[in-house]
C-alpha cells in the first residue's frame, strides 16, 4: 500500500520533488495581505541610526519596516502597508529589502521603527523611527532612523 497523498486526493502528492521557496513565510519577502497584484516593486537599502540616537538602540532590538503610497497632495504616508518586514538589530547599517504587489505610481515611503515592546500595532514613547520616499524601484536608499516618538 503506497503513502497517503496528505492533500486527501488519491494518486501522487502533486507537490513531490518540488523545491520550497527560501522566502516561504519571511514577512518581507512577500507583499502585505490585500496588496494590489501587480508589477513588483523592489526597495533595497540600508537602515542606520542617527548619530544623536545610536547609544538608544541596541543589539535585539526589534525593527518594523513597512512600504506605503504617499499622498500627493500632502506628501505623507498614506494607506495600508503594501509590503511589511520585521528584523532584529545586530550591527548598524543593517540591509533591508521590500518587495512588494501593485505598487501606486508615483512616490512611495519606506518607513522604520525600532518598537520596544515588539509588537507592531502599537506607537510608543521610546521608539525610534525613521522614513526614506522613493519613486519606483530602487536600489541605494538610506534609512535614518532620526526621530524618537515622544
Amino acid at each position: 500500500m503506497g503513502t497517503a497523498n496528505p492533500h486527501g486526493m488519491g494518486g501522487a502528492d502533486p507537490h513531490a520533488g518540488v523545491v520550497p521557496d527560501p522566502h516561504a513565510g519571511h514577512v518581507g519577502a512577500a507583499p502585505a495581505a490585500g496588496a494590489p497584484q501587480g508589477a513588483a516593486l523592489v526597495l533595497e537599502g540600508t537602515l542606520e541610526p542617527a548619530r544623536t540616537l545610536a547609544d538608544k538602540i541596541k543589539p535585539g532590538d526589534v525593527v518594523f519596516l513597512s512600504v506605503k503610497a504617499v499622498d500627493k497632495a500632502t506628501k505623507q504616508p498614506t494607506g495600508a502597508a503594501l509590503a511589511v518586514d520585521r528584523l532584529e538589530v545586530t550591527s548598524f547599517p543593517m540591509a533591508f529589502s521590500l518587495t512588494t504587489q501593485g505598487a501606486p505610481e508615483g512616490e512611495v515611503a519606506v518607513l522604520a521603527r525600532i518598537d520596544r515592546d515588539a509588537e507592531a500595532r502599537t506607537r510608543e514613547k521610546g521608539d525610534i523611527e525613521g522614513t526614506v520616499i522613493a519613486t519606483g524601484a530602487k536600489k541605494g536608499l538610506k534609512l535614518v532612523l532620526d526621530k524618537p516618538v515622544e
